[in-house]
């Protein structure tokens, strides 16, 4: 995809400089290219998104409707939901729990998804 804005502007230029013969096909080049380069825009908006999905978030706004990924102070990474406890209110991330259970949780730094 580095190579796409050099063809761009290669393609760009020789529209812009007359080579093509004829109108009909200037018209049609310039649809193409327009069309491209708004592909290429969406392309990039998704790109954005998928990294900034991708990078490390404060736990403060780490959503607690589904799994996602956790950091804990130490650097470890799990897997983990939040869970509230009835008893006592304190509040974590569950990262596992064994079948007598013992439940396995941390209180994590950063969060991103899965």
């Amino acid at each position: 995809m580095e190579h796409t804005p050099d063809l761009l502007y290669m393609i760009r230029a020789r529209i812009d400089s007359g080579k093509r013969k004829g109108a009909p096909q200037l018209t049609k080049d310039r649809r193409v290219l327009t069309k491209a380069e708004a592909e290429i825009v969406k392309l990039r908006a998704e790109n954005a998104a998928f990294k900034a999905a991708l990078e490390w978030h404060s736990i403060d706004y780490a959503p607690k409707d589904r799994r996602i990924l956790v950091k804990a102070p130490s650097g470890e990474i799990y897997v983990a939901h939040w869970v509230s406890n009835a008893l006592t209110g304190d509040e974590a991330w569950l990262v596992s729990e064994s079948i007598d259970g013992v439940q396995h949780i941390i209180y994590a730094v950063e969060w991103r998804e899965i």
